[in-house]
């Protein structure tokens, strides 16, 4: 199972054609397209410009999420993950039209520029999924090692996460991880949810909890990013806020392709092309 989230083409092809949409002006967004769909053909009195079938690929998504989700229902943790990558997806969505010119500004000698606030965030949800498996793995092997995850046993795991890098190589290694952390939990039973660990407050707390910290602290971050971007003169544009839906509406996809069925997975890989052949599209502007 884990093995494939956000492995199939449309987690690489919707980002792709939201980056590109993000660069577009208003005047783009707004051109008559030279292809219009003709009567019968789909998409035919929906998309008349790139913002048309920008709006038109997020109902895509969104119908093919609400079939697939219809088919079965989510197990706990697939829920949780589900809320997990939503905020992963915002968070990437704010950033699609940021480029390395943004990436070191800060606001004031106080405020973090978006380099420290990813690098906080990935070494955020490497920390929580340190204690999640340490719990998980304690649970299991019923051994007397001790509740509190040594310091020791988590430092050298973000050795492979430095500060240090361009945009693209710290949004790439945050995104390794956070593939191999959601692949990982996605699979825990209901026992597993509830095994237990202590951290920072001092107190037990199962599994689950530390799960849903993921989104609460994303969207805590994702909110900084927001003001972070505005006070550096660089608040979204139309073409950026419509690549931010797009983003957030790949998210269910995302989770619910990982137990979808071949048909599920082929109308995906027909969407991912779609995606593709828009990109094209929009890279002729």
């Amino acid at each position: 199972m884990t093995d494939r989230f956000m492995e199939h083409q449309i987690s690489a092809s919707a980002p792709a054609y939201a980056a590109t949409l993000a660069t577009l002006t208003e005047p783009q967004l707004t051109a008559e397209l030279p292809d219009q769909p003709r009567e019968g053909e789909p998409w035919f009195g929906y998309v008349r410009d790139a913002r048309d079938a920008s709006l038109f690929l997020n109902l895509q998504l969104n119908q093919l999420s609400s079939e697939l989700r219809a088919l079965h229902q989510l197990s706990r943790s697939a829920e949780i993950s589900s809320q997990h990558q939503r905020a992963y997806r915002d968070l990437t969505g704010a950033l699609a039209g940021v480029d390395e010119t943004a990436f070191d500004v800060a606001p004031d000698a106080d405020e973090w520029p978006l380099r420290r606030i990813i690098w906080h965030v990935t070494g955020a949800e490497l920390g929580f999924s340190l204690l999640i498996n340490w719990a998980v793995e304690r649970q299991a092997a019923g051994d007397d090692r001790p509740i509190t995850m040594p310091r020791e046993e988590m430092e050298p795991h973000y050795e492979a996460y430095p500060e240090s890098g361009s945009m693209q190589e710290v949004m790439a290694r945050y995104e390794e991880l956070h593939r191999n952390v959601v692949g990982d939990l996605l699979p825990l039973d209901v026992e597993q949810l509830e095994a237990l660990n202590i951290w920072w407050e001092g107190y037990e707390l199962p599994a689950w909890f530390r799960m849903h910290r993921f989104d609460a602290h994303l969207r805590e971050h994702t909110i900084q990013v927001d003001k972070t971007l505005a006070a550096i003169d660089r608040a979204p544009t139309e073409g950026g806020r419509l690549a931010r839906l797009l983003h957030q509406s790949l998210a269910d996809l995302e989770i619910l392709l990982v137990t979808a069925g071949e048909d599920g997975l082929a109308r995906a890989a027909r969407l991912a092309a779609v995606f593709d052949e828009r990109r094209e599209g929009l890279l002729d502007w």
